[in-house]
Parts: C-alpha cells; structure tokens; sequence
C-alpha cells in the first residue's frame, strides 16, 4: 500500500486557545506539535466553515470553488435561493485527484461531499445534505447496510436542534436550545463520529484518510462567552466556565485512540478551517443600502418594518443583499437581473 497520510480536521479549533492557553491539558496535539511542525494559518475570506473545507480539499481558492456562502442566489431571480451541495463545488477535491493516480482514500464528514460523487475509496457525506433515512449518504451505496449493521444507524454529523427558530408576529426569533441538552448531544455525536473513524481506519484499505469533527464548532457557538474574558456577557461564576475546554480535552483523549491505531510511518495532519471570536453587533446591509441610495423601495418606510422584496423599486435598486453571514451583496446588473439597471 505504500505510506498513509492521515487527516483529521476539527472544526473551529482556535489557535489561542489549542496553541497556547489549553496545550497543557491536551496532551496527544501536543505530542504532535513536538514532534513535528504546527502554525497558526489564515483562513479563508469569508472565513466560513463551507468555504475554507471547501478550499483545504481542493488546494483552491473560494474564486475558483465557487464557494463563498451556504446559499446561493437562483439565476434570473432576486431572492429566490439554494442550498449550497457538491454540485455547486467546480474543483475536484484531493481523494479525487488520487483516485487517479489509482490510490484509495477513506473520507466520513466532511462538508459539500453530497450528492455523492464517484471515487476510488468509500465516503460518509458531512454537512449540506439532504436529510432522512432513504437518502444515499454514503459511497459506495452498499457500505451504508455495512454501517447500519454494525452501529444500528448511520451517525449523524450533527446535533437536532441546534439553531431551532420560530415564526412570530414580528419575522424570525431565534430560540436558544438548551445549553445541557446541546452539551449531551454534542459528546454523543463526537463518540459516534470517532467510533466510526476507528472502524474505517481498521477494516478498509486507504492511501489518504481525511475525516472530520463538527462538534467543537458547536460547542464553540455556545460555550466561548464563557472562556472569553473579553466578551461582554463573560461571567467568571458560570457553571459552564471551563465546559468547553473539557470538550476539547476529550477530543484530544479521542485523537490520541486513532493515533494508536495508525501504522508507524503515517503521516498525520491535524487541522481547522477556522478559529472563533466574539460577536460585538451585527450590521443590516439592507438598511445601509437604502440609506445610501443603492436600494430605492416604492413607499418609504415609516416604522419598523419586516423587509420583503416586493417592496423594492428595481427600477431604481443599483444593490441588493440576500446573505446571511456576510451580506452577499449582489449588483442589479442589466442582463442577468429580471428589471437589472447597472450596465
């Protein structure tokens, strides 16, 4: 079979805290840290889950992916949108490539690998796809009976309920599940997920193993006010105040079995796609369109208003925004957009 290179990617991994404030407590990253070489490392731009697997795949850059969001705007449309899928993804990703080249690779969880593409190994799609017991997840599609014989299931990437929301009279209110259920869920799935790697590791033949862990970045959206200092809501008397830290410190524990399961002259690669902040305010890009005069609606608006598009006068609209985390700031281009005014 020749040399292995294993890749373990953990989602959200945050250089300060892995690096530095944490490393004692985590004794296999460091073992790997001593042993090799390690670096903090620019993300991609957007700094987005989906975007920077998007580009560590392929070794591309988001302008040649394709990849800048999780949605995208429809063709001859203004707001009707889609939900990015490998379909959407325009560079062959590296188990792809060495498929070639005739070698096999091992992939489970990683995002935009669903639908399933064709390719010399077997793959447990990650995030981006459809749910539901009937979809085919797995390749190639006789593995996924293979799976549910020995686990019951095919584990999920992720946790229900996360980011639950709710209509109410005045749009969107985000509900915030609750932080013991979210803590609980997340420590099953990661077992699960880990479970699986080790079986994958020992019962198929692979060339590139290159699986991936979500369920830091969950805990990080949850947790990192607490482990903040900085942070505005940081309370140093909170029961979750080193919860967080303890999941890391169980990935590490986690790490440490696959490690040992590795032959002895594989080459390991540990890494994320981006690390975390605090969230200090958020800006409405549709306000300051309008304010601005890129966006012009029929009527002004008197109070505060629910935004609707049918409200925009595209005879006038030079912009637009349809994005959730980075704006997504679209020209209203003759040619393309239905009533399009920029040349």
């Amino acid at each position: 079979m020749g040399k292995k290179v294993f890749v373990l990617g953990i989602d959200g991994a945050m250089p300060e805290k892995i690096f530095v404030e944490w490393l004692e407590e985590l004794p296999n990253i460091k073992k790997l840290m001593g042993k090799g070489s390690y670096a903090r490392l620019n993300s991609t731009d957007p700094p987005l889950s989906i975007t920077a697997w998007s580009s560590i795949t392929t070794g591309k850059s988001p302008t040649d992916t394709g990849i800048f969001e999780y949605i995208y705007r429809k063709r001859g449309s203004y707001h009707d949108v889609g939900v990015m899928t490998s379909r959407n993804l325009k560079e062959k990703q590296i188990w792809e490539i060495i498929s070639e080249q005739g070698l096999k690779s091992v992939v489970p969880y990683v995002i935009l690998t669903w639908p399933l593409k064709p390719f010399n190994g077997c793959l447990i799609a990650g995030p981006q796809r459809a749910e539901g017991q009937n979809v085919k997840c797995v390749y190639p599609l006789e593995m996924k009976q293979e799976i549910i014989d020995r686990f019951g299931e095919v584990p999920s990437f992720d946790i229900p309920r996360f980011r639950n929301s709710y209509e109410i009279a005045e749009g969107i209110k985000k509900v915030d599940p609750d932080k013991e259920f979210v803590i609980e869920e997340c420590y099953k799935v990661a077992e699960k997920n880990f479970r699986i790697m080790e079986y994958l590791i020992k019962n198929k033949e692979w060339n590139l193993f290159f699986g991936v862990i979500g369920m830091t970045d969950r805990m990080n959206h949850m947790f990192w006010k607490y482990c903040d200092k900085t942070h505005r809501k940081y309370d140093s008397s909170s029961k979750y105040l080193h919860t967080l830290k303890e999941f890391y410190i169980f990935i590490d524990r986690k790490i440490g079995e696959l490690l040992k399961l590795l032959e002895r002259d594989t080459k390991i690669m540990v890494l994320s796609d981006h690390g975390i902040m605090k969230l200090n305010t958020r800006v409405n890009v549709t306000d300051w369109l309008i304010r601005e005069g890129y966006m012009v609606l029929k009527e002004p608006i008197k109070e505060k208003t629910p935004f609707n598009f049918s409200m925009v006068d595209w005879s006038k609209t030079k912009a637009f925004a349809i994005g959730a985390y980075e704006a997504q700031i679209s020209l209203n281009m003759k040619g393309r957009e239905p009533e399009g005014i920029v040349e």
